[in-house]
């Protein structure tokens, strides 16, 4: 089982409804549908029923439901916990690992990574799971800023916040970022990073 997949079931567990679903986490409901039929491969039968526009949790998806919420719940205390006073920093891509860890050694803060799966890089920024992403250029996102550009070859990667909520530990990363990295130019986007 995927943390995503689990996410999202208990999302559409509360929500009845795969385009609320969606909206709430911010993902395309195929991502949504993809995830529900991950889930009922493992389990090994229907765990919802669409009708109309709603979804119905069959009695087997209302177990699964009910015994995965409170579960749920206290591994996300426990990686909070583990995580507390940490800068957790989110990237995509085993590709930009290399250069994650090289960025991250100087900083003298503890920093907890986290790979995160490309169809969803932007949503642990969205839930607050993650202070800072290393996520390709993304088109602009009204929600997200987009920082300094780390990688540009063989695509460009570039630090990302959440515009609401940048913590003092995020903002002294981005200090230590551009005093350590050369920002890109010439049609990358810039960035103002916070001193």
């Amino acid at each position: 089982m995927e943390r995503q997949d689990i996410e999202v079931f208990l999302a559409l567990g509360d929500e009845l409804h795969i385009g609320r679903t969606a909206e709430r986490l911010r993902l395309a409901p195929a991502v949504i549908s993809r995830a529900v039929l991950t889930l009922e491969r493992q389990v090994g039968g229907p765990l919802i029923e669409r009708s109309a526009g709603r979804v119905e949790l069959t009695p087997r998806g209302r177990q699964l439901h009910d015994d995965l919420r409170p579960a749920w719940a206290l591994v996300r205390q426990a990686f909070d916990r583990a995580t507390a006073g940490d800068l957790r920093l989110g990237y995509v891509g085993a590709a930009v690992a290399p250069a994650v860890r090289k960025l991250t050694s100087s900083f003298r803060h503890p920093v907890s990574l986290r790979e995160t799966a490309r169809a969803d890089r932007c949503g642990p920024l969205r839930r607050a799971e993650v202070d800072l992403a290393v996520l390709p250029l993304l088109v602009a996102e009204p929600d997200l800023t987009v920082g300094p550009v780390l990688l540009s070859e063989p695509a460009g990667y570039a630090l990302v916040w959440r515009t609401d909520n940048l913590s003092p530990l995020a903002s002294a990363f981005l200090s230590h970022t551009a005093s350590a990295l050369p920002l890109s130019s010439g049609g990358v986007p810039s960035a103002d990073v916070p001193r």
